[in-house]
């Protein structure tokens, strides 16, 4: 702009305009510049740390500011004067949430109740061992497992996950419980069994909770079991196959309860029986075993638990269900359960 003048501030006056670097403009006839973000008149001090240069009737020039010894603070409140840096005050950090007594007791109240719910101990089947073992991620949980008493001398075994944990999955736990032990006397098969429990819970399961199940009926007198999955991990089964030991998934698949009824869902259910040779375990578990994460979250997977299983091939159930829980335990460290862990073993006697 002609007849303008760009003046660079020194370090002194600029603290008091905005910081270092500031230009200001004004006329030759004006001796006092105006600052360019303010528009102020800004009083020049007589000694300043970088000299001023008044350039007429040219276009504006950069010039490099003077680096200071010291860089100002910008919290200090001491008008801009070197060496007088007040440091920002310590603001005491927000105190840490008072534990709630009261929901501590209510989940201590709900932990026995559910405990209560579930079998603290499994029926004597004859010819055969069972064993379960539980480990809630929190203080109640999703998992529900259960054996059932079944007209003609049978047993109806049950392994579930509730999407979800905490006190949700353990209210929805609660329901399958009422209605499986509703159901299962009543039914002939386990296909039966299922269909009836889904049209049971489906209309009050909430909208994107569901639950996956295992269900089986151990009839001793055949030695047989007759399988259902509806979207849950497949058991394992632990055999001999020409004097060596396998590890065998047991194909039967179905959807998920409370995600489809009626038709549709009796349609996809399919039951498969198996019978089992003397010395055979049939392991049902849910997915945190094998969905299991270290503090790396690196999964134990499926690989992992088939190695598990094939060690616990020559023990009795509780043993089997030890071995798979403590490698889960082993792989998973100090990381924290991610999950709800249920394991049950069928172990035909020898």
């Amino acid at each position: 702009m002609a007849g303008e003048a760009r003046l660079r501030l020194s370090f002194a006056d600029s603290l008091k305009h905005h910081g270092r670097g500031v230009v200001a403009v004004g006329t030759p006839d004006n001796s006092e510049p105006i600052c360019i973000k303010c528009l102020k008149m800004v009083k020049l001090m007589p000694q300043t740390n970088t000299p001023l240069r008044r350039l007429f009737g040219s276009p504006p020039v950069k010039i490099p500011p003077r680096r200071p010894d010291r860089t100002p603070d910008p919290f200090s409140n001491s008008g801009g004067a070197i060496g007088d840096l007040t440091p920002p005050p310590d603001f005491p950090s927000a105190p840490a949430p008072e534990p709630d007594a009261e929901m501590a007791s209510e989940l201590n109240r709900a932990h026995q109740i559910q405990s209560r719910l579930l079998p603290s101990s499994l029926p004597a089947v004859p010819g055969f061992d069972l064993a379960a073992l539980y480990l809630p991620a929190t203080q109640v949980g999703g998992d529900y497992y259960d054996v059932l008493p079944l007209p003609g001398g049978r047993f109806g075994i049950i392994v579930a996950d509730v999407s979800g944990k905490g006190i949700s999955a353990a209210m929805i736990m609660v329901m399958a419980r009422t209605v499986f032990h509703s159901v299962a006397r009543k039914s002939a098969t386990a296909k039966a069994t299922v269909l009836a429990a889904n049209e049971a819970l489906a209309p009050d399961l909430p909208a994107g909770l569901f639950l996956t199940v295992a269900y089986a009926i151990l009839d001793p007198a055949r030695s047989s079991l007759s399988v259902v999955n509806c979207g849950h991990h497949p058991p394992l089964l632990w055999t001999t196959f020409d004097r060596s030991p396998v590890v065998e998934t047991l194909l039967v698949n179905g959807p998920a309860m409370g995600l489809v009824r009626g038709v549709e869902f009796e349609r996809a259910v399919v039951e498969r029986e198996i019978v089992l040779q003397p010395g055979d375990h049939l392991l049902f578990h849910t997915d945190g075993a094998n969905e299991a994460m270290d503090v790396n979250s690196r999964e134990f997977g499926d690989r992992g638990l088939f190695k598990a299983v094939m060690r616990g091939g020559t023990k009795d159930a509780g043993g089997m269900a030890q071995e798979v829980v403590n490698a889960v335990l082993h792989h998973r460290g100090i990381a924290p359960a991610s999950d709800d862990l249920t394991v049950l073993d069928v172990w035909k006697l020898p």
